[in-house]
């Protein structure tokens, strides 16, 4: 199978790519269930158990300031308690309508019914405690104040029950949010240490795959280039990019290789022509000098005969001259 270096490469990085998007998947999920947790402890759990708090205070305020109704007699005093009651029973009815649209439980719902139930039933007690010690019958209303004792008890005990219950509700949320944070925590760690081994193996790859490669193959092209036609040109069985330029150079060094030996085989012609050529040059002066030496010597001979001819002749005219 032919694994280019741009196809690895490019499986490289969409592999990183893709783990770093599980990655921001993980952190974004369970920074979503922190926030879920989070948003539900700050806007229903929290101010549930600050209301609820709230209600409790003032239901033990408006319970002692009736008592100090009771022990009072003096009108104006008397007004001012029943001003500072009505306070009371105010901001417990302001918190009850903030605190009701809170519930998000039925569980709740029944305790908080069951404490409106009570505490309803309480106040109507107390109102007729505030008419008696208005007509000063403070023994009457000391009794039934104090007969209204398990009345209150209950009451509270109640409104306990829902603030244990919006308790036990935010420290609920508390552990879910820190279990998301431990299990993005958690994941983004496992995805980030598989992403560094993932990415230190593709550097591995990068550095001894590709890099070392090139630079093996580059020490063998100068090689070539400097006229070692005998190196060995490595990678050539890589299926990819190298591979290919190392088949290149080699096709490359045996065509250099080539075209010397057909140069040096034309300079042993070239040699060889040019020794025939004087070779040929001296036996056609050799065949020359030999030729005009038989000349000379037949013309020597030549001359010889004429000179003997010539003697003769005048031998003759000067032996017919004495005649």
């Amino acid at each position: 199978m032919r694994l280019t270096i741009k196809t690895s490469l490019s499986l490289v990085v969409a592999a990183l790519v893709g783990f770093l998007v599980v990655q921001g998947w993980v952190a974004k999920s369970q920074l979503d269930a922190m926030d879920v947790a989070t948003t539900d402890i700050t806007e229903n759990w929290l101010p549930s158990i600050r209301l609820l708090g709230e209600v409790k205070y003032q239901a033990t305020r408006y319970r002692a300031v009736v008592s100090r109704h009771v022990m009072n007699t003096d009108d104006a005093l008397m007004k001012d308690i029943e001003a500072r009651a009505e306070a009371n029973l105010a901001a417990i009815e302001k918190a009850r309508k903030t605190y009701e649209p809170l519930i998000v439980s039925e569980e709740e719902r029944l305790i908080w019914k069951g404490f409106v139930a009570a505490w309803e039933s309480y106040v109507a007690g107390q109102r007729k405690v505030i008419e008696l010690s208005r007509k000063n019958e403070n023994a009457a209303a000391a009794q039934l104040m104090n007969s209204s004792i398990k009345e209150f008890d209950g009451a509270i005990a109640e409104l306990d029950k829902d603030i244990a219950l919006n308790d036990k509700g935010a420290k609920d949320a508390t552990a879910t949010a820190e279990a998301a944070h431990d299990a993005g925590l958690r994941a983004v760690l496992i995805t980030g240490g598989v992403a560094l081994l993932f990415g230190i193996g593709a550097g591995a790859f990068v550095i001894f795959g590709v890099s070392g490669p090139l630079r093996r193959l580059t020490g063998a092209m100068q090689a070539v280039a400097g006229g070692d036609l005998t190196s060995e040109i490595p990678s050539t069985d890589r299926q990819n990019e190298i591979g290919d330029m190392a088949r290149t150079l080699v096709v490359f060094r045996d065509g250099l290789a080539e075209t010397e030996r057909l140069r040096a085989a034309q300079a042993d012609k070239d040699k060889a022509a040019a020794a025939q050529m004087v070779a040929e040059r001296h036996r056609i002066a050799d065949r020359f000098m030999s030729t005009m030496g038989s000349l000379a010597q037949k013309f020597v001979r030549s001359s010889g005969e004429v000179a003997d001819a010539a003697r003769n002749l005048s031998a003759t005219a000067e032996e017919t001259s004495r005649q």
